[in-house]
């Protein structure tokens, strides 16, 4: 029996960055976390309206009054120390 019209459908927060090719993409958020007393957003790209399995990607998350902003974390080497612990803690 199919299970298409009993899927549970996930409503994520979603932002927009630009990818290094200059692409407006569109991103949700699948996870939160905290490392070493940052915020951080764990992100997967939206293709056709559903979430891409081509990977996640890491942001970091700051709160600008009552806003949040996420921006990529420009320091490849924090980049890499911050995934390399969220993967971990999964």
């Amino acid at each position: 029996m199919s299970n298409e019209n009993n899927e549970e459908y996930l409503e994520y927060e979603t932002f927009m960055t630009t990818t290094k090719a200059g692409d407006e993409v569109e991103m949700a958020i699948v996870d939160r976390f905290e490392f070493e007393g940052k915020q951080y957003v764990v992100a997967a790209l939206i293709k056709d309206d559903e979430i891409s399995d081509d990977g996640l990607f890491v942001y970091q998350e700051t709160k600008e009054g009552d806003e949040t902003v996420i921006d990529k974390i420009a320091d490849p080497d924090e980049y890499s120390k911050v995934a390399e612990y969220y993967a971990e803690k999964e």
